[in-house]
């Protein structure tokens, strides 16, 4: 994105616009469509240079492509919300940009997000965890982790699997859950990290998050806990936490 922005556009304007973009989740759009229109976000600027003052109208109608991919009709943005949402804005600027944006995009507009990599993955912890509200909670951390990684711009060196998958370890470790059997069927599954090149990604991914973590709430932190992740032949394992040789 920054060897494309000409214009004076700066990593620091994306956070502010990214948290504002994940906090539309209050009127009801759901992660997915929040991480898509993240995505194609990133994807258009990552292709076109743009000004500071276009940078609100681009994200919400981001939102509002979003939204009609994968909201129910009735959930959907729609031209004239967009006009009430952004200032000094006319239906005829939204249409304008929103066409812009799938062009520039060549209407290549649905994209595999960390998000829904994330839910996909998430089933294979079905009959492992020891109730159906554990599951809720681990999706839940793991959707946090990877709002952070959402607004963070270092974080888009790394594919949408790796950051799903350290997003899921360390909802795993937040939760203080022994993730090796859901390894195993990530194996089962013919996922496996270390064929695909993603080994070193995902270990440096996580402890980014985890230090991240911390940093924000440094009361959580086990004393003396090592938060190294090793990602073996058998699956990726928290040599802290696990008494399993590697």
């Amino acid at each position: 994105i920054q060897d494309v922005q000409k214009d004076g556009f700066i990593p620091k304007w994306r956070y502010r616009t990214v948290q504002y973009m994940l906090s539309y989740s209050e009127i009801g759009l759901c992660d997915e469509t929040l991480s898509l229109a993240i995505n194609i976000f990133d994807r258009y600027l990552s292709r076109k240079s743009v000004q500071k003052s276009q940078i609100e109208l681009i994200c919400v109608v981001s939102m509002m492509l979003a939204s009609k991919l994968i909201e129910n009709d009735g959930k959907y943005f729609r031209v004239e919300e967009v006009v009430g949402a952004v200032k000094n804005t006319t239906e005829k600027d939204v249409c304008k940009m929103e066409l812009d944006i799938i062009q520039t995009l060549n209407w290549e507009l649905n994209a595999v997000t960390n998000v829904s990599m994330m839910l996909h993955f998430a089933e294979l912890t079905h009959g492992l965890l020891p109730n159906p509200k554990e599951k809720e909670n681990l999706i839940l951390y793991a959707k946090a982790f990877l709002d952070h990684v959402a607004c963070e711009y270092g974080f888009l060196k790394y594919s949408p699997i790796v950051q799903s998958v350290s997003a899921l370890l360390c909802a795993y470790h937040n939760a203080n859950f022994n993730c090796v059997e859901w390894c195993k069927r990530m194996l089962l599954c013919n996922i496996d990290l270390n064929e695909y090149g993603l080994r070193q990604g995902v270990q440096a991914c996580s402890v980014q998050l985890l230090d991240a973590f911390y940093k924000y709430y440094p009361g959580l932190e086990v004393v003396n806990a090592k938060h190294n992740i090793l990602v073996t032949t058998d699956g990726l394992r928290w040599n802290a936490y696990m008494s399993i040789n590697n």
